[in-house]
C-alpha cells in the first residue's frame, strides 16, 4: 500500500542547552531557553519530475512523489548549539493538515543552500544524512525529531514520506 499525501505545516520548538554560560555584564544579550520557530521558506519539489520548479508557498504536501524543503532562521541570541525540534501540533485555527498514508517522515540535511524557485533535481544533490524520521496522525499525535542547530544560522532540510517500496 502507496501512501496518498500528508499535508502539514510545522512549527518547531527550539531546545537549546545550558552547558555554556551565559555573557555576563550590563550589555549582555539574554539566551533564551526555548523558542518557537516557523520556516521562512517551504518549498515541495517533485520527486517525479526532477527538472519541475516549484515556488515557496505556506503549506508542506509530501506524498510518494513531493517532498518538501523546509528553511529556519535560528536567532542569534541562544546558546551556540542547540537542537531543532519538529513537531506537529493539534489541528486548529491555522494548523491545519491531513494525514494518509503511513505517517512516517523522514528528516533529511541539506549541504548547501536552496532558493526559490527550486526543483528536485536542484535539491538531489545537495541531500546529506538523515537524521531520523518521526511519526504523525491526524489528531497531531505522533513522535518528533531533533536536528542539531547552531545560533545565528539558516538551517535547511528536506521532510518526505518514509516509504519502504522506494527505500
Amino acid at each position: 500500500m502507496r501512501p496518498r499525501s500528508i499535508v502539514v505545516l510545522l512549527a518547531s520548538i527550539v531546545g537549546y542547552s545550558n552547558s555554556v554560560p551565559t555573557p555576563e555584564g550590563p550589555a549582555a544579550v539574554q539566551q533564551r531557553a526555548s523558542d518557537q520557530l516557523f520556516p521562512n521558506l517551504i518549498i515541495n519539489v517533485d520527486k517525479s519530475n526532477p527538472g519541475a520548479y516549484s515556488a515557496a508557498g505556506y503549506t508542506a504536501q509530501m506524498t510518494s512523489t513531493l517532498a518538501t524543503v523546509f528553511s529556519f532562521d535560528i536567532p542569534y541570541d541562544i546558546h551556540p548549539t542547540c537542537t531543532l525540534t519538529f513537531t506537529l501540533p493539534p489541528p486548529s485555527g491555522l494548523f491545519r493538515y491531513t494525514v494518509a498514508g503511513s505517517g512516517v517522515i523522514t528528516v533529511s540535511s541539506i549541504n548547501g543552500d536552496v532558493s526559490t524557485p527550486t526543483s528536485y533535481g536542484s535539491v538531489a544533490p545537495l541531500l546529506g544524512g538523515s537524521y531520523g524520521s518521526f511519526y504523525v496522525t491526524s489528531g497531531g499525535g505522533g513522535g518528533a525529531i531533533g536536528v542539531p542547530c547552531s545560533a545565528g544560522t539558516t538551517l535547511q532540510v528536506v521532510l518526505d514520506i518514509f516509504n519502504p517500496v522506494n527505500q
